[in-house]
């Protein structure tokens, strides 16, 4: 059911164009939280937090920024830290009248550094026990290819991952 669902976000993803519009962000992240808030296992519930910034309207395409921070969120999830006595995983969002920058913050296990320049990649997974379609992160980096935004992160074993997403805020984002 995941690998069917990641397809069909890649296929969204690749043959709709950008639909700017505005976006209501504490809805967004709502919508997003409930979808995921039973993906913790109950022993170890990961505790998502929202930290909006900032009361500019953002504009951008909600199903690309719905696709990516579910993305984010939910591998946030799935590779949280069992030892950590609070997992959580975090968003900031601080949006300006030109940028929305966005990070997605965790304590989970983290990744290690040979694998940070393939985690973008088509069908990777860091190791047979990974879960997933290995399709989440491509799609992350595509979605934010479309909405010519640029994306960052850093990551140590057992410390946990940070992603930095920065995408225009306008309502002049051209149709890619």
């Amino acid at each position: 059911d995941v690998f069917i669902l990641d397809i069909l976000d890649y296929s969204r993803n690749t043959r709709v164009d950008v639909k700017n519009e505005k976006i209501d962000l504490p809805e967004l992240m709502s919508d997003i939280s409930t979808n995921l808030k039973y993906m913790s296992s109950a022993s170890t519930p990961v505790d998502i937090r929202v930290k909006i910034q900032n009361d500019v309207p953002v504009y951008s395409d909600r199903t690309r920024l719905t696709i990516l921070l579910n993305n984010l969120v939910s591998n946030s999830i799935r590779y949280s830290n069992p030892d950590a006595s609070d997992p959580f995983v975090e968003v900031e969002i601080d949006a300006s009248q030109n940028e929305t920058k966005l990070k997605v913050i965790d304590n989970g296990i983290g990744i290690d550094e040979k694998y940070h320049d393939k985690i973008f990649d088509i069908f990777f997974r860091a190791s047979r026990k990974s879960q997933g379609s290995g399709l989440g992160l491509y799609i992350v980096k595509e979605a934010i290819e479309k909405l010519s935004g640029t994306l960052s992160f850093k990551s140590q074993p057992g410390h946990g991952t940070e992603f930095i997403i920065c995408i225009p805020n306008s309502s002049n984002i051209s149709n890619n």
